[in-house]
């Protein structure tokens, strides 16, 4: 008579976990190991249901999607394909791994806390998904450039991208520069520094191309890493600012032919082309109104107007015979009106800020060692009571008396911090960052 076989309380613990897990679940969710066995025994120790786990018939006939989890979604072996194609192992990845500060990952990354068995079959069938465009609402697709290869990662929305984010506190500097009305239209570098990320920081340029940037934030010009931008309500009036004119003027104006054309403005492709669109007209409007941009002058050259950088200029002081030719005038382009217009430029230096100026540069230059090389940072500190606009204003009338010149670092083997590059001045694709006096 064959012996009977010993009963194994554990064997048929997990017999039944088995039965459980061929029954329908609640909601039409996948089972967990847990819920199946607490649907057999409610008080079931962890201890009891690992050990279930580590013999037949449980051990064989059973998936987990995520291993010695007893909470992951559960099924037998036959059914692991549905468990691979469902919208909820998907999120159940997408909660393990993803977080704010990380809230997206490729395929690559997203498979690898599964039982190894679904890994392949996940990846497959989700990359199927992906071409096809056809995913659950609560991820997206984005790419992510890493040399010259483009990466395709899912996005858990629940949570911001790091660009959109980017974009956010971007779109807010923009704003605050217009309301203070300082360094606006404003540099890239200026506005970076102001929220604290490096203008190298990846995503920064991704940032301008995505809401809230994308519809509300406009890049102005752009010229190799210089980038000034401004909201889109307001890009005809920054088109003809100080800041980008004299980054347009800087660009084309050549050491032996400072006159830019201003028909030849509206075709540089370094300028926004709805900036460029009636730029022309605009430059034109704002001489015939005699109110210029500070630092940048205008006269006619023949029938052609064109522009030029008021230090370019080399000239006497205004007379007040020349005054007066200069308000009673049109600015029809006249050989008397042009010699005014030009003579308006040349007026003496403001004498407040011009004091202030030498005493904190003389300040400065002592502290330094009498090297005659201050920084325009340093300056510009010493001269808080000054906004951006009064300072440069002035700085440029010091220029044209040639009493003060700027230079650029290129050459010294300086490492130049964020802030001492948003308090130079560029001209001609030059960042100037220091200032000597004239002797």
């Amino acid at each position: 008579m064959a012996k009977k076989a010993k009963p194994n309380p554990i064997a048929e613990f997990g017999a039944g976990i088995l039965e459980a897990l061929g029954r329908p679940s609640q909601a039409g969710m996948f089972w967990t190991l847990r819920r199946a066995a607490a649907s057999i025994r409610p008080e079931c120790p962890d201890d009891d249901l690992r050990a279930a786990l580590a013999v037949k018939p449980l051990k064989a006939a059973t998936v987990c999607a995520f291993p010695d989890d007893l909470d992951a979604p559960a099924v037998l072996k036959a059914d692991a394909r549905r468990l691979v194609e469902s919208n909820e192992l998907l999120k159940a990845v997408m909660q393990q791994l993803c977080s704010p500060e990380m809230p997206q990952a490729p395929l690559a990354v997203l498979k690898s806390p599964l039982t190894k068995a679904l890994q392949a079959p996940f990846s497959t069938y989700w990359s199927k998904r992906i071409k096809e465009k056809s995913l659950p609402d609560f991820v997206s697709v984005t790419s992510t450039k890493i040399g010259r290869k483009t990466t395709l990662e899912l996005h858990d929305l629940r949570f911001p991208r790091r660009e959109q984010i980017l974009s956010r506190r971007l779109l807010e500097a923009v704003e605050a520069a217009r309301h203070e009305a300082t360094q606006y239209p404003c540099r890239l570098a200026v506005l970076c520094r102001d929220i604290g990320e490096p203008e190298t920081t990846p995503g920064v340029l991704t940032a301008l191309s995505v809401e809230p940037c994308l519809s509300r934030v406009v890049t102005v010009y752009e010229q190799g890493d210089q980038r000034i931008l401004a909201l889109r309500t307001d890009l005809d009036a920054v088109s003809t600012s100080a800041v980008v004119l004299r980054s347009l003027i800087g660009a084309l104006r050549k050491p032996l032919d400072q006159l830019v054309p201003i028909a030849k403005l509206e075709k540089e492709k370094s300028l926004s082309p709805d900036a460029r669109n009636g730029l022309a007209n605009r430059i034109a409007a704002l001489v015939s109104e005699n109110h210029m941009p500070a630092g940048i002058g205008a006269l006619y050259a023949g029938k052609k107007l064109s522009v030029f950088l008021a230090e370019d200029a080399v000239m006497g002081p205004l007379t007040q015979s020349l005054q007066k030719v200069r308000s009673s005038e049109s600015t029809q382009p006249t050989a008397q009106t042009n010699q005014a217009s030009a003579s308006t430029l040349a007026a003496d230096p403001r004498p407040a800020f011009a004091a202030d100026f030498e005493a904190a540069f003389d300040q400065l230059d002592r502290q330094s060692g009498l090297r005659n090389y201050v920084k325009l940072l340093d300056l510009r500190q010493a001269l808080g009571q000054y906004s951006r606009l009064e300072f440069d204003t002035g700085l440029a009338d010091l220029r044209r008396a040639r009493r003060f010149a700027l230079e650029s670092s290129e050459g010294s083997r300086v490492t130049l911090t964020e802030e001492e590059r948003g308090a130079g001045i560029m001209e001609a694709g030059n960042l100037l960052t220091y200032c000597s006096r004239r002797k």
